[in-house]
């Protein structure tokens, strides 16, 4: 993610957007790299929804099962 504010590795936050028309989202999340502005995040107890739905636009998959 990259963003104008600034966050220290450990910042939990609330994370709110839209993807497309479609696709809205809120999730908690923590910072776990930070480099210029950039950040790398970790979500916490990400919900279903979202999860399946990043799965699709990227192509991954779970490797905890």
């Amino acid at each position: 993610m990259t963003t104008r504010s600034s966050l220290d590795i450990g910042d939990e936050f609330l994370l709110e957007g839209r993807i497309g028309k479609e696709f809205k989202f809120k999730e908690q999340a923590i910072s776990r790299s930070s480099r210029e502005k950039k950040h790398g995040l970790e979500f916490i107890d990400l919900s279903p929804a979202t999860a399946h739905f990043l799965h699709r636009i990227t192509g991954s998959e779970d490797m905890i099962k």
